[in-house]
């Protein structure tokens, strides 16, 4: 691939004297005083292959539709000299740890091998957000091209990839302008800036709470949850030497989130070399109990929720539960309302094709699902009459994590 090296090197690629990347063509150099070729469509197809390491989205399980519409963009980026994809939105929509940030800077860094110019909550206006960009581009080597102007600064921003996280917590309009195609300008009180060049880059876990301008302006992907075996497959390919049922369990107990995922992997392996008499599984309940986690991934918090939840029904016989508001729940099981729908509430409400949530949103607050009820039952925190009974006869004296709840949850009629 003629500029093969050049799509391996990222920002070290720059010609001197020009204030953007270049890859090929006119002011590149393939060593014999030529400039260098652009690539083929094969290339650029074979570069963009998943099973490809030096591609941009290996090591990325899953989501296929959503990497196939990336990579399309990717396509298109990839023949221009300067890797441009800009101007363009894209908005990565899914719940919590499906990689979105990762597949974010996998676009930029890997992809295009752009500039990546990451926002969080502290880029509150215009001005925050052009100090920040100034910043990246400048450590990066490309800095913003000064258009001259009097008391009012203009630039030009190099061809990069602005990426906003949680997006649905943008308050205001002050970011409308430069993402719309047509205007593609950012205008603080003293500088503007054409954006012309920028891919910009937002994800959310809560759709319904983005600004109405992003959800239609910006190309929307969506990423599903990943799937136990997905999970499975993750842990294997980092920790070849376990036993792949093995990192089947693992990925149950982390609740099928894959960060959770590798840690609960490399505990699980450092425990086991104290306890060599103790077979995997044990080992994994063993590391589960130790850190609070069932075997399905869910804390003593997360059970808490759900019985708070189940308590709310309309009658002690029945099992039809009525919403609680947020702010009651999170007052009730102990943590901030903003902790609660960012940490605690999301595994509770994964579905995939093998798992069905067990908490929903509703107009009125959150509601435990038929699923949710089932599991209580499942793990022994609520019982039928009769079980309970046979359990005060019968109470062998063992204990795990899940007594306190189970404790804490002898008051509920089933």
């Amino acid at each position: 691939m003629a500029d093969k090296e050049l799509l391996k090197n990222s920002a070290n690629n720059a010609v001197i004297g020009q204030k953007e990347l270049k890859f090929f063509g006119p002011g590149t150099d393939c060593g014999n005083g030529s400039a260098i070729e652009p690539p083929t469509a094969e290339e650029i197809n074979a570069f963009l292959d998943r099973k490809n390491p030096d591609g941009p989205f290996y090591g990325y399980f899953g989501n296929d539709e959503a990497i196939d519409k990336l990579s399309d963009m990717l396509f298109e980026a990839l023949f221009k000299p300067n890797h441009n994809a800009g101007p363009n939105g894209i908005a990565l929509i899914g719940s919590a740890s499906t990689g979105k940030t990762t597949l974010a800077k996998m676009m930029a860094t890997k992809g295009l091998k752009l500039p990546f110019v990451e926002c969080d909550r502290s880029v509150k206006n215009t001005s925050d957000l052009l100090e920040r960009l100034m910043d990246v581009l400048k450590q990066s080597g490309v800095p913003l091209v000064s258009c001259g102007g009097g008391s009012i600064s203009r630039y030009k921003c190099p061809p990069c990839v602005i990426y906003f996280d949680e997006a649905h917590a943008i308050r205001g309009d002050w970011l409308l302008k430069a993402t719309e195609r047509n205007d593609a300008t950012l205008i603080t009180n003293d500088a503007i800036c054409n954006c012309r060049n920028v891919l910009w880059i937002i994800s959310t876990t809560h759709r319904g709470k983005l600004h109405k301008a992003f959800d239609t302006r910006f190309s929307k992907i969506f990423l599903n949850p990943y799937t136990i075996d997905q999970v499975a497959e993750m842990v294997k390919s980092v920790h070849n030497d376990l036993p792949s049922d093995v990192c089947r369990i693992i990925a149950s107990y982390s609740g099928q989130i894959p960060r959770q995922a590798l840690d609960f992997a490399r505990e699980v392996k450092t425990a086991a070399l104290r306890r060599s008499e103790m077979t995997w599984s044990q080992i994994c309940k063993y590391v589960g109990d130790r850190n609070g986690i069932n075997e399905e991934g869910f804390t003593t918090q997360h059970l808490k929720l759900l019985a708070a939840l189940f308590n709310n029904r309309s009658t002690d016989n029945s099992n039809e539960c009525a919403p609680l508001a947020t702010k009651r729940v999170a007052d009730q099981i102990g943590v901030e309302e903003i902790d609660l729908e960012q940490f605690v509430l999301p595994p509770l409400q994964i579905s995939t094709a093998d798992r069905q949530p067990l908490v929903r949103t509703t107009t009125k607050g959150l509601e435990i699902t038929p699923q949710g009820i089932e599991s209580l039952r499942r793990w022994g925190i609520i019982k039928k009459k009769s079980e309970k009974k046979s359990e005060n006869k019968n109470n062998s004296g063992s204990t795990d994590f899940l007594d306190g709840i189970r404790v804490a949850a002898r008051s509920i009629p089933v």
